[in-house]
């Protein structure tokens, strides 16, 4: 009778990573494989909420190096285009002991339709879908590691305005089955005053035209 009362225990965690539809945390606790449970994450001010419960499915989990804890890998039961909202949110917003918060983006996205180069981008190439001035959305044909420092192009719509070059580091990536391609969220790195200027000027732009993006195919360049 008590059973049809209880409610499983929400943890709090700290957000490490995201990659092929598997969210690794670090948990206080260990949890056996197939586990299922509810974990929380704690968000930035800038956020809507202070705070993200997502129920998952447990794959993996090990003791922490250099970390009090365990690393748990586990899968969001949530639908596709739900789990990469979730890795979007978690790449803007997650507080976490274990990232670096300074380099979490708090600035608007705004929507977009560009090619993107880069050496290190399979086949060299990609579609933007979102950019801000902290950052860029990007889907791809291949997976791209965690991390990775790429020198991008990135071919601007506006007329006057020269394509904006900038490095860019990979923070998270996933499978998104929707375009069946890869989405990979990435984070500018030191843009001086003068590319944050041009970035801007483009991104007022874009917003006062109201992009809507295509559903654009790479395999259509």
């Amino acid at each position: 009778m008590f059973g049809l009362f209880f409610r499983p225990k929400t943890e709090y965690v700290h957000f490490i990573d995201m990659r092929e539809g598997l969210i690794s945390f670090l948990l206080p606790s260990a949890r056996a494989p197939g586990t299922t449970m509810k974990v929380r994450f704690p968000l930035i001010p800038a956020a809507q909420t202070t705070r993200l419960d997502v129920s998952v499915t447990v794959s993996a989990c090990r003791p922490a190096r250099g970390a009090r804890g365990y690393v748990c890998v586990a899968k969001p039961r949530m639908s596709p285009a739900e789990t990469l909202k979730l890795a979007e949110t978690l790449a803007l917003y997650c507080i976490s002991g274990v990232r670096d918060t300074d380099q979490v983006r708090q600035t608007n996205r705004t929507p977009v339709s560009l090619r993107v180069l880069g050496r290190e981008i399979p086949y060299y190439r990609a579609v933007a879908s979102n950019l801000s001035p902290g950052g860029i959305l990007i889907h791809c044909q291949g997976e791209m590691e965690l991390s990775t420092v790429i020198e991008l192009k990135i071919e601007l719509d506006v007329t006057g305005l020269k394509d904006f070059n900038a490095l860019g580091r990979v923070a998270w990536t996933l499978y998104d089955e929707t375009r069946t391609q890869w989405a990979v969220g990435m984070t500018f790195l030191e843009l001086d005053r003068r590319r944050q200027i041009h970035l801007q000027r483009y991104l007022e732009a874009a917003d006062e035209r109201e992009i809507k993006p295509a559903a654009h195919r790479l395999s259509s360049y």
